[in-house]
């Protein structure tokens, strides 16, 4: 195996807290063993979640919440700063995000966009006078996007 697979390799292995994360889930949905060995198998075609890299992990995971999982450690929220964009606004910016892109495994996309558009390195760092704009460049990328897929706007 070269470098660069094995290099691939680790960046799509999991996290003890992700794989975790995933049994709790699991749990808290009620699943029996042949139910979660199912979901491996039918969101990521794997039988185990060892076998799991990180896009079949949040195909699991959004599998898991539309079932009712609910995280008991969400997103530590960053409180009420002057001038910055409120928690509320971050939540509906990440929605809006996995919206336009389900694909996508971190926020890595989603700081990049924010870096190039908005000349903002991180979503906790987006001073509350960008945050309309960045809510309606995104809306209108969603738009375009299912304009595209000729589906109907939301």
């Amino acid at each position: 195996m070269n470098a660069q697979t094995e290099r691939g390799k680790q960046m799509s292995a999991l996290t003890k807290g992700m794989l975790a994360v995933l049994h709790i889930g699991a749990q808290q949905v009620g699943l029996d063993e042949d139910g979660y060995r199912s979901l491996l198998k039918s969101c990521a075609g794997v039988e185990s979640a060892a076998e799991l890299d990180r896009a079949g992990w949040q195909k699991a995971m959004r599998r898991l919440e539309r079932a009712g999982f609910r995280s008991t450690s969400p997103r530590r929220p960053l409180g009420c700063r002057p001038g910055m964009a409120s928690d509320r606004e971050l939540r509906l910016i990440r929605r809006l995000w996995a919206e336009y892109a389900p694909d996508a495994t971190d926020e890595s996309g989603l700081r990049t966009w924010l870096s190039n558009k908005r000349k903002v390195s991180d979503l906790r760092f987006l001073p509350a006078d960008k945050v309309p704009g960045t809510i309606a460049a995104l809306r209108a990328m969603i738009a375009q996007r299912r304009a595209r897929e000729g589906r109907p706007a939301a």
